[in-house]
């Protein structure tokens, strides 16, 4: 209409916006890729949650007796493999006693340092003596390893 603004009209506020807001964006995906790549250490930890859910959702489609040693080589991969990425060491070599000493030394809680090292050991002891695995012992496995991760998620260890 004659007489008013344009610059008042919500249409044209929007068009003009939106390459800046697309500018900004682009800047800002940018920069955190450029941080990605540079600090390897950084995108681990920032990707291990999501990796450890990653494989404890691989293990719970594993989650029958016929498969019972993949089952618990996957729960324990999880622990293992998100410990050595929260702390930017290498997984392989891990042992149960190691992460036992790196969580200490972390000032990890003591009680949540113990069932981990208890998670840890009975997916060791199902793997190599599994003629005690069941499909209720699994589901339980499962079930700890789960509660474990999530109270794991809010723990500092860098």
């Amino acid at each position: 209409p004659v007489g008013t603004l344009l610059i008042k009209n919500p249409s044209y506020v929007f068009i003009n916006t939106l390459p800046v807001a697309l500018l900004a964006g682009t800047i800002v995906v940018r920069l955190r890729r450029e941080k990605l790549a540079a600090n390897v250490g950084w995108a681990r930890q920032r990707t291990a949650g999501k990796q450890a859910r990653k494989r404890l959702a691989r293990a719970r489609s594993m989650s029958t007796v016929d498969k019972a040693n993949q089952f618990h080589a996957e729960l324990s991969s999880a622990f293992t493999s998100y410990i050595a990425d929260k702390l930017n060491i290498s997984p392989h070599g891990l042992t149960t006693e190691t992460i036992s000493q790196l969580l200490q030394d972390k000032s990890v809680d003591t009680t949540l340092t113990a069932e981990i090292v208890g998670l840890l050991r009975q997916c060791d002891f199902a793997r190599f003596a599994s003629a005690s695995v069941s499909a209720e012992g699994m589901s339980t496995a499962l079930k700890s390893a789960e509660d474990l991760m999530t109270r794991m998620e809010g723990v500092k260890l860098a």
